[in-house]
């Protein structure tokens, strides 16, 4: 019977350590291996923290990693910044956008309208776009 475990990491920067380690070591695995591929696959997120998904059969020591694309929100709340002349406004710059969009989009040819729509949502957010 195969074993889900959850974890938040930081984006290409996990380590053998807590959570990681613990709740992998009782399985067999090689902790090591397990860190190098989550940060392989979390790469393109670094700084963030992204939620990671393990798959563990106990019987034979597999595994399988997913990373589920981060929620457009989550991503800008992580982007946005406090402004300087006003602490309650909060900002995020255009070209922190155009990264969270290429982080969300399949195709290239969205990513305009992707831009657009994270637009649209800091507006609801009270986000100012700079």
């Amino acid at each position: 019977m195969d074993v889900n475990l959850s974890f938040d990491v930081l984006g290409g920067k996990a380590n053998c350590g807590k959570p990681l380690g613990p709740a992998l070591i009782s399985y067999g695995i090689d902790i090591n291996e397990v860190v190098t591929k989550i940060n392989k696959l979390t790469k393109s997120y670094e700084d963030l923290m992204v939620k990671i998904n393990i798959i563990v059969d106990p019987s034979t020591r597999e595994y399988k990693i997913s990373i589920p694309k981060p929620k457009a929100t989550e991503l800008i709340k992580e982007y946005a910044k406090a402004s300087s002349n006003n602490k309650k406004e909060k900002t995020i710059t255009r070209n922190n956008l155009i990264k969270i969009a290429s982080l969300i989009v399949e195709k290239p040819s969205d990513l305009y309208n992707k831009i657009k729509e994270l637009e649209g949502t800091c507006k609801s957010m009270h986000i100012k776009v700079v």
